[in-house]
């Protein structure tokens, strides 16, 4: 895993073998926010089928929900961003999403790029 920070996103990258996905998740204070996903621009030449954005964002609001119970928190996002022709299945995000959360209470670093 890969995490970053490009301006106001929190990434993490994962690339295993062939299969590859990158998440971007920008925080909000109000819990109340309503999240939406984005479809960033595809990288590179490799096709998959198409990921679904409603899919991937249930999968990313599954995920920090996860991490929320599990560490007693209450982190929230306003966007979540995917890369167009990343690998599915959706379910991925949700993994990758915990994971922003998970990092970011530890205090981990996201390295800025």
């Amino acid at each position: 895993m890969f995490y970053t920070r490009q301006g106001e996103y929190l990434t993490v990258s994962r690339i295993t073998g062939p299969r590859h996905n990158l998440l971007q998740l920008r925080l909000t204070q109000d819990p109340n926010a309503e999240p939406r996903v984005e479809r960033m621009p595809a990288i590179g030449t490799c096709v998959h089928g198409p990921l679904s954005d409603q899919a991937v964002l249930d999968a990313v609001m599954a995920g920090i929900a996860h991490a929320n119970a599990e560490l007693g928190t209450a982190y929230a996002i306003d966007r979540a961003r995917f890369i167009d022709n990343d690998c599915p299945p959706e379910g991925v995000y949700g993994m990758l999403a915990a994971l922003v959360i998970r990092r970011l209470h530890s205090g981990g670093e996201f390295v800025a790029s």
